[in-house]
């Protein structure tokens, strides 16, 4: 197996569901057989945490490699995306929003080739924006829209695919625009909270909120920009390895989302 780089190993959060099938309800993990395999691989350099759990409970967990321990805090990178894209879903759900509302509704001001794009296209990555990161390093909503909205459309809207970031920052742009607050209070009030995910929160948390310092390189050495929007709606989260675990429950019929918007 190719060495992962260390950078990468040291800032991820590893978590294993297992199916619920009656075969693997009759085979539990092996732990000691994986415990064995992950201290080889912390001697080689991962560094992480991992969760292997069934249905509602926690099976085992352990922090494996240097500078972790199991409730350490990740940043979780693209899996902050889950949680924007929650956060549409519930506006959508409350008549705030909907997904087939297009751009001019929020953003009156954009090039004639982008009115047409559409929210469902932002969070199915369709809406033929490119993955020109565009918004990093930029501090103001109305400036990194528009230095997004002002990069070439590499196909027309809904006639193609192309991951990246800058649909979800745009996503992040029209929650607060909806909601009239930051797109991390919107996501704290409507998914965090309700979900109990108490150790989940953002690259930049708020003064006095208490969360633990970010594990991994990211957090000894990456400037903390409150308002730059490379940080906002698609990668400017943290959380655990419980967290995240506690999170697909609540997506996979926990009460994360209403069954219709799931």
């Amino acid at each position: 197996m190719a060495r992962l780089p260390t950078a990468f190993v040291l800032a991820c959060t590893v978590l294993a569901i297992l199916p619920d099938s009656p075969a693997a309800q009759e085979a539990p993990p092996d732990r000691a057989a994986a415990e064995s395999m992950l201290r080889a691989l912390a001697d080689s350099g991962f560094s992480g945490v991992v969760l292997v759990g069934r249905d509602s409970t926690i099976l085992w967990s352990g922090a494996y490699g240097r500078s972790v321990a199991t409730g350490s805090s990740f940043w979780i990178a693209s899996i902050t995306k889950s949680f924007t894209a929650a956060t549409i879903l519930e506006l959508a759900r409350g008549h705030r929003l909907s997904l087939d509302d297009s751009l001019p509704r929020f953003f009156p001001h954009l090039p004639a080739d982008k009115r047409a794009i559409t929210i469902r296209e932002l969070l199915t990555h369709s809406a033929g924006l490119g993955a020109t990161y565009s918004g990093g390093g930029i501090a103001g909503r109305d400036h990194a829209v528009a230095a997004i909205l002002s990069q070439p459309l590499i196909y027309a809207p809904g006639e193609g695919y192309q991951y990246g970031d800058d649909d979800f920052e745009l996503l992040a742009a029209i929650v607060e625009v909806v909601t009239g607050r930051p797109w991390s209070q919107s996501v704290q009030h409507l998914i965090l909270g309700p979900a109990n995910l108490e150790a989940t929160g953002f690259w930049c948390p708020a003064p006095g909120t208490a969360l633990r310092p970010v594990a991994g390189p990211e957090g000894r050495s990456a400037p903390c920009v409150p308002d730059d929007w490379g940080h906002k709606g698609a990668n400017g989260m943290r959380s655990t390895a419980v967290d995240l675990w506690r999170w697909s429950l609540a997506l996979r019929g926990g009460g994360a989302l209403d069954p219709a918007t799931r």
